[in-house]
């Protein structure tokens, strides 16, 4: 497995449901206080502006910089 920079690639956001835009799937992130968490890109378009958000699994938006991410290994 290796670690990406959102700086240069980003998840895959494809999934659509219930909420705005698209999302990927389940990832792990670090954040800039070395922080490790499971989250998801969000993704779209909301009243004419674009929007990349980083989702934790309680819902709530991280609002620190994500500095790496990693796909999470599937069974």
């Amino acid at each position: 497995m290796e670690w990406c920079s959102p700086e240069y690639k980003m998840p895959l956001a494809y999934e659509t449901g219930n909420w705005d835009g698209k999302r990927s799937d389940k990832i792990v992130v670090e954040d800039d206080i070395e922080r490790t968490i499971i989250a998801r890109l969000y993704e779209g378009t909301m009243d004419g502006h674009k929007f990349k958000d980083w989702v934790d699994e309680t819902g709530d938006v991280i609002d620190r910089e994500i500095v790496r991410w990693l796909k999470l290994p599937t069974e």
